[in-house]
């Protein structure tokens, strides 16, 4: 679950419109009408196994703490669901929002003048994000370049099918092998995302690189695989020849019982 933080007109709605697209349930209290609705709707997101985008300004501890505890909650029982939570915090100056803000003439809730002092009161309460308040990790964006690479996200799982239409060119595909640990692809995962992205400069984007990944992740594993004797998953992926991932291929690889995640690029 993300939950974006800023102020009115800097952004949080473009970026959760952008997420909805890639598959994403966007909780935004201005359509929904009241924060009561937005959270009933946020607990049948996450119990779908669905990703979360919290759109509200969320400007001090205390808005932000309820979608802290209720992604806590969700945790408790003996069927608990774990949701990891991302706060990005959308830096934006005050005069860039208020600029964005009185352009725009077709907003649920603010326009004009009105808008203007709801911006700078809005401000005058932001208070900064810290991790004390429960969240896993925290991005602070302060343009929109950085906002849009916030966007960018890597799928990793056992099959293309997954990814989101248009999407599968995004796509890391994991092995699976019957028997195994797959604590074992894990570590490799992320041993090959840290040997890619280390040396990308800071305006790389990892998801012109998850062929790459893709490829390491078949051939390393099938060497751990080897050594320990595992067999692999009947199903297949087609990925580009190699000495190394041609063997893996003719092995048979891989298939159901993969792993979901998301990399921020």
């Amino acid at each position: 679950m993300v939950l974006l933080a800023g102020l009115p007109g800097s952004g949080k709605t473009t970026l959760a419109k952008r997420l909805q697209e890639q598959g994403w349930f966007w909780v935004n209290q201005d359509t929904m009408g009241n924060r009561k609705t937005c959270k009933k709707a946020c607990i049948r997101a996450l119990r779908d196994g669905l990703d979360v985008v919290i759109d509200r300004c969320n400007f001090d501890p205390e808005q932000r703490g309820v979608w802290v505890r209720l992604a806590a909650e969700m945790g408790d029982g003996p069927q608990g669901i774990f949701v990891h939570t991302i706060a990005l915090h959308l830096d934006i100056a005050i005069g860039e929002c208020i600029q964005r803000v009185v352009s725009r003439s077709n907003h649920p809730t603010l326009n004009g003048e009105e808008a203007i002092v709801t911006i700078r009161r809005f401000a005058a309460d932001f208070r900064k994000l810290s991790r004390r308040e429960g969240f896993g990790e925290i991005f602070r964006a302060t343009n929109q370049h950085e906002i849009d690479n916030f966007a960018k996200v890597v799928l990793v799982d056992d099959d293309a099918f997954k990814a989101v239409a248009g999407e599968e060119s995004n796509m890391v595909k994991i092995p699976c092998w019957d028997g195994s640990d797959s604590d074992d692809v894990i570590h490799l995962l992320v041993d090959t995302l840290l040997d890619v992205l280390g040396p990308l400069p800071a305006d790389g984007d990892v998801r012109l690189h998850t062929e790459q990944i893709s490829k390491a992740l078949l051939a390393g594993s099938y060497e751990q695989q080897q050594e320990g004797g595992a067999e692999p998953n009947p199903e297949e992926i087609n990925l580009p020849d190699d000495d190394q991932v041609e063997e893996a291929e003719a092995a048979g690889l891989p298939g159901g019982g993969g792993i979901a995640l998301a990399v921020a690029a």
